[in-house]
């Protein structure tokens, strides 16, 4: 076995510090006397890391979640089973989507100058909704069906919805041609009636 050279210590006191010296002051005398360097300011407060881990937001929002992921879960598979055997169903969950689109490509030709494919267009969106929403073919859809359907929502959606048909009707069929800004604004009417027809129907 080998053994190391013997080592010598010499321990000489430390300074007393005075009354109320500062911590700070006594590290320093430390340093003066040795090669010690502290690796951490002084603190005033000592505490366990994770000892108050129930003070945390956080792990109640994950408590939370470990909830609500099974039933969203759930709900949005039973919502993709119902839309891939309910015909009907798919279509009343899409139509308002389906008129959206329609009205969009009647507003491209809003710059084409052709009164009579713009108003073409709103009018299979407007008609298409219905259809959709009631389960009806668009060729059953008659003025009178739609004003007697529409006569129990209320609102005054008959009226509104026979008036923007009207306009469409006689648009396509009349030589007089409308000006962009009024086209526009029949546009608007469309978007608003459908978008508050979705929440009636």
């Amino acid at each position: 076995n080998m053994a190391t050279e013997e080592m010598v210590c010499y321990v000489t006191s430390q300074p007393t510090a005075p009354a109320g010296a500062a911590p700070y002051n006594i590290r320093k005398g430390v340093e003066r006397l040795s090669n010690i360097r502290h690796i951490k300011p002084d603190v005033t407060e000592l505490r366990g890391q994770g000892a108050v881990w129930y003070r945390n937001p956080g792990y109640y929002g994950y408590l939370a979640l470990m909830f609500i992921i099974p039933f969203a879960y759930r709900f949005y598979m039973d919502r993709r089973r119902r839309l891939a055997g309910d015909v009907e169903y798919q279509r009343r969950q899409n139509a308002k989507r389906l008129a959206d689109t329609r009205l969009k490509k009647a507003e491209k030709r809003l710059d084409e100058k052709n009164p009579q494919k713009f108003f073409g267009e709103m009018d299979r969106a407007l008609r298409s909704f219905l259809a959709d929403k009631w389960s009806m073919a668009e060729s059953s859809l008659t003025r009178e069906v739609i004003d007697q359907k529409l006569n129990v929502v209320n609102g005054g959606f008959a009226e509104k919805f026979s008036h923007l048909l009207e306009e469409c009707d006689t648009a396509r069929f009349s030589p007089v041609s409308r000006k962009k800004t009024e086209m526009k604004r029949i546009l608007d009417e469309a978007f608003t009636v459908i978008r508050e027809l979705e929440k009636k129907l």
